[in-house]
């Protein structure tokens, strides 16, 4: 009797714990047994996906003819696209800094650790 009296919170928090387990299996099996008899839902999906099937059998019976290539108004059409202009490439990794950023002057000098802000 002893130890009920001692242990009597952490006796507590453990049926707590298991209640609210059970409480939780509970209603997650109600949860999808609803989720599984709605009707509506799966309704709503049939109708989109009749839409649907409509929509591709209407594609279906696009027929494309080539013959539009070879109409004068395609044929009279001109290209105004621009060339594309080799440019400079750039350092390997841009984001890697620079072998020797030192300056000096004249003197010997180095001016490397000292930066002026502006």
């Amino acid at each position: 009797m002893n130890i009920l009296r001692e242990n009597k919170i952490i006796i507590a928090l453990i049926v707590l714990v298991v209640a609210g387990i059970i409480i939780y299996s509970i209603s997650s099996t109600d949860a999808n047994n609803n989720l599984l008899s709605a009707n509506s839902a799966s309704t709503a999906n049939n109708v989109d996906d009749r839409e649907l099937l409509k929509l591709l059998t209407d594609m279906q019976t696009i027929r494309l003819d080539g013959r539009i290539f070879e109409s004068t108004a395609y044929l009279s059409l001109q290209d105004f696209s621009r060339s594309i202009v080799p440019e400079p490439v750039g350092r390997e990794d841009p984001f890697a800094p620079l072998e020797d950023t030192s300056v000096t002057i004249s003197g010997g000098e180095d001016l490397s650790d000292q930066v002026l802000l502006r």
